[in-house]
C-alpha cells in the first residue's frame, strides 16, 4: 500500500501489483515468450510508464544482453566448429525427430519413384539434415542459405559437388523447400518468405518444423544463457502461418516435442 495523499503517487493504480507483475513477465521468459514478456514490460499502466520500474528495467536489459542477434548467428562460433561427425550424429535423434523422418520418407519416396529432389533449405545451420540424409544414402541435390558462412562453407565442404547444387533445380525434378527449427528465432516471420519468393522457384513441397509450444519445458536460468527462442507456437498456430504463407496446398501435420507441417500442391482432378 503507498500513501495516496503524496502527490508523486498522483495517477499510480492501488489495485496493481507490480510484484506479481514481474513474476508474470519471468513466467514468460521462462516459458520461451520473449515477445509477450518485452511487450509485458512496455504495456504497464501509465503511472509505471512514466516511472518505470527498476526490476523490469534490469530485466529487459539482462534480455537484450543475452538474445541472439543477428550479429550473433552471423559470428557464431559453437555453430562454425562442428565437425562432420558431430553434425552427423544429430540424425535419427530426439534432436531431429520427427523432420529427419520425414524428410527421409519424403526423398526415399521419390528415389523409389526415379526421381532426384533438388532440395533448398534456409536457415541449415551446421548441415545436420543433408549430412544425415546423404549418409543414409536417399539420392538428392541440395542448395541452402545461412547466416553463418563459416559454417556454410563446412556443408559444401562435406556434401560435395555431387549433391551441392546451387544452380537450382532442372526440368521435371521435384523441388522441396525446407525451413527448420528457425521460426522461433525470427523477430520478423515474414523474413522466411521473402527468401522463399527470391528463389523463383514454384516448390513442390514445403517442409516446416518449429518446436512445439516451450522447447525442454522452460528456461530457469535466463538470467545468465544466451537465449534464442522468442516465442513458442500452437498447433493451429503454426498450420495458420504455412497456410497463409503458401496457400493453395494440402497440409500434413505430425507433433511430437517438435512439429513439422508437409504441403504440397493438391494431386490433379
Amino acid at each position: 500500500m503507498f500513501d495516496q495523499m503524496d502527490p508523486g503517487n498522483l495517477g499510480r493504480p492501488l489495485y496493481f501489483d507490480i510484484e506479481i507483475y514481474r513474476k508474470a513477465v519471468e513466467g514468460m521468459i521462462c516459458a520461451d515468450e520473449i515477445e509477450f514478456a518485452l511487450e509485458m514490460i512496455r504495456r504497464v499502466p501509465a503511472w509505471y510508464r512514466e516511472h518505470p520500474d527498476p526490476e523490469l528495467e534490469r530485466m529487459k536489459k539482462i534480455l537484450y544482453e543475452n538474445l541472439y542477434s543477428p550479429m550473433t548467428y552471423v559470428n557464431d562460433e559453437e555453430e562454425a566448429g562442428y565437425t562432420r561427425e558431430k553434425a552427423e550424429a544429430q540424425w535419427g535423434t530426439a534432436y531431429t525427430h520427427p523432420r529427419a523422418e520425414v524428410l527421409f520418407d519424403l526423398v526415399t519416396k521419390l528415389n523409389n519413384e526415379g526421381k532426384k529432389p533438388w532440395l533448398f533449405e534456409l536457415s541449415t545451420s551446421h548441415g545436420l539434415l543433408p549430412l544425415g540424409l546423404a549418409k543414409a544414402g536417399a539420392n538428392f541435390h541440395f542448395f541452402a542459405k545461412n547466416f553463418n558462412q563459416a559454417a556454410l562453407a563446412k556443408v559444401i565442404e562435406w556434401l560435395g559437388p555431387e549433391v551441392w547444387c546451387p544452380r537450382g533445380p532442372g526440368p521435371d525434378q521435384p523441388t522441396i523447400f525446407m525451413n527448420t527449427e528457425c521460426l522461433e528465432h525470427a523477430y520478423r516471420e515474414e523474413d522466411i518468405l521473402n527468401e522463399y519468393y527470391k528463389l523463383g522457384v514454384n516448390f513442390d513441397y514445403i517442409l516446416l518444423s518449429v518446436p512445439y509450444g516451450c522447447l525442454g519445458n522452460g528456461l530457469p536460468n535466463w538470467r545468465s544463457r544466451r537465449l534464442g527462442h522468442i516465442r513458442g507456437y500452437t498447433k493451429d498456430e503454426f498450420l495458420s502461418l504455412a497456410q497463409r504463407f503458401f496457400p493453395k496446398r494440402e497440409w500434413k501435420m505430425i507433433v511430437a516435442n517438435s512439429m513439422v507441417v508437409i504441403g504440397k500442391w493438391p494431386s490433379p482432378g
